[in-house]
Formats: C-alpha cells, structure tokens, sequence
C-alpha cells in the first residue's frame, strides 16, 4: 500500500478521535452549565473572614481580621478527565489565548473589595487581587480586612455592618462567578465629661449658699452621671438637687448643691466625686463595656463674716464695774467690822 495513503488513513483517524473526544467534552460541560449561551463551565468562589469581631472596637484602634478565599470550577467526571489530561479540553476551557502559552494553565483572578462600609470606620483589604489556581477542587489564598474607628463621627454601640465581596470576572469558557460575607462592627463607649464650677466660694456663716456645677457631656455616648458629697463637714446642711443626671452626646446639665455651714467655721473645702457611665441597657452588651469611671475635684468655702469680737470700750466699762463692785463689797465689811 502506498505510504501516503497509509499516512492520510492514521492522520483521519487521529482527527476523528479528537473531533469525538471533543464533541463528548463540550456536550457534558454545556449540559452541566445549561442555561448559559456563553460560558461552558461554571465557577465557584467561598468567602470567610475570621475571627468575628465581638467586642466593642475602640475609637483609633486597628483591628485586623483575616480573609480567606476559595476558588474551584464546577467539573463533572467526564469533563474533569479531558479538562487535566487533554490539551483540547484546556483549549476548550479557557480559550484560543491558551495556544499561545508553552506551559501552565492561567490563574483565576479574584478581585476583593469593601461594598458597604459605616462611615465612622475605614475599611482596606490587602490584597485586594488575587491569582489562585484553576481546578476542579477549592484551592484558597489569603487576605488581610483592616478596621479602623473614626474617634470623632463614632457613636458609642452603633451596630453596623463591613460588606466584603469576592468576584471571579470570568475566563474563556469559564463562568464568572461571585460571593459576598459581612462582619457586624460597633464602636466602644469613650465616656468624657468636662465640668465647670468655682474653685472658691466666700460665703458667711449661717446662711444658706447655692452652688452650681455645670457637667458636659464630651464623649460618644449618652452618658449617666452620678454626684456625690465624699466629706460633708460636722453640723453642716449640704443637699444635691439632682444625684443622678442623665447627659445627652455634646450637651451640658447643671447640678446645684446647697449648704449651710456652722457659726464659727473659717475655711472649708468640700469634696464632690462623680461617677459616670453608659446608659446603653440592652442585653447584647457585657456590663463591663460600659465602662463605669469616676473623678473628684474640691470647691473651698471662705466664711467672709468678721468674728464678733467684744469692743475695747466694752471691756474698760465691765472692768470698772467689776472694780466698783469690788469697793462697795470692802467698805461695807469695814463697816460691820467697825460696829461690832
């Protein structure tokens, strides 16, 4: 027989074999992926970040969360034979570019990116693109979210969310694909007060003196102040209009104290300690957050009263007197004396 006929009859019969192995490859991943007009092969991405955030997240700090992305194509038996064993299949996938290459499959790229985010929080993800390894089982890579609180827009327990997503744009025959997970952040309560008062007082003994104390409220969230007298003074009358106040973010309250002091006091300081905390009250917040402080501070009291001292004049008048009474008490003993 003819070498190039012999020649031709194996050439045709390898080229039927590739047409038929190709036919049967491109019939199941079609059947697996119906639906699609486009792509032949669909794809799958798993998202996870770890650990969940708990706790409060205080203003200014950075908290670091990782990320973990999984990627795999969706391949039956069949297609999974031809698609690792048979260079066809990969040309079938991925594209006619995949002719070009000498070695390797190409890499699926994920891009990751913050879809929601508060605003009192900055979000970053590094990386936020990805190569992983295209095959028929997950293979994953690994990424960093980082957090930070706005310490000025933040409101203390503000439950909200940081939205991730992964997205796979596609490739030759392979479906684009995505996913998405969310992590719930909320900002810790930073109690501030300012509190404004006079450092010194003058009073007068006896009568009754109003004191007021005004208290700001400079942190980030509605705050409950408690106003106590740590040293009240013996036989001194002291009151608070108001122990327990409650200040909203940015704004100030007043507390009135009123006392009394003793007739001879001179000098006096009293001590006023106060106790702050969060009102927040529901039960998804440990008792420890909400952060339960305190801070004293003195007012001095000045008796302005002069002592009432007895006059000098006053003193010569009770001298004589007591003089004059001294001399009649003697002549009239002499006197008895003399009679008898």
């Amino acid at each position: 027989m003819n070498k190039k006929i012999i020649i031709t009859l194996i050439l045709s019969t390898l080229l039927a074999a590739s047409l038929s192995s190709t036919f049967a490859l491109a019939t199941e991943i079609k059947n697996e992926s119906a639906g699609s007009s486009i792509s032949l092969v669909t794809s799958e991405i798993s998202l996870d970040a770890t650990p969940k955030i708990d706790a409060p997240l205080a203003p200014s700090e950075t908290k670091t969360i990782d990320i973990t992305v999984k990627f795999k194509l969706n391949l039956g038996d069949l297609a999974e034979r031809l698609f690792f064993n048979r260079r066809i299949g990969r040309l079938l996938i991925f594209g006619p570019g995949y002719i070009l290459r000498l070695k390797g499959n190409p890499k699926a790229i994920v891009n990751l990116s913050i879809v929601e985010c508060p605003d009192w929080c900055t979000a970053t993800i590094e990386p936020n693109t990805m190569s992983l390894e295209i095959d028929n089982t997950f293979k994953e890579a690994k990424a960093k979210l980082t957090l930070v609180i706005n310490s000025k827009t933040a409101q203390a327990f503000e439950l909200k969310k940081v939205r991730i997503k992964a997205e796979f744009k596609g490739l030759g025959g392979i479906k684009e694909s995505s996913n998405e997970t969310s992590l719930s952040i909320r900002p810790a309560y930073i109690p501030k007060i300012a509190y404004d008062f006079q450092n010194e007082i003058n009073i007068t003994s006896t009568n009754e003196t109003t004191i007021p104390i005004n208290i700001t409220n400079n942190g980030n969230g509605e705050t409950l102040v408690k106003v106590e007298i740590e040293n009240i003074s013996e036989n001194w009358n002291i009151t608070i209009d108001q122990e327990n106040v409650t200040i909203p973010i940015n704004e100030t309250r007043q507390v009135k104290l009123t006392t009394t002091p003793t007739r001879d006091f001179k000098n006096a300081a009293i001590k006023i300690k106060l106790t702050t905390k969060s009102t927040y009250s529901d039960t998804d917040i440990e008792e420890k957050y909400l952060k339960e402080e305190t801070t004293s501070f003195s007012i001095t009291l000045i008796n302005t009263q002069p002592s009432e001292e007895l006059p000098l004049f006053g003193i010569l008048v009770i001298g004589i007197v007591i003089i004059i009474l001294i001399s009649l008490v003697a002549m009239i003993l002499v006197r008895k004396k003399k009679q008898q």
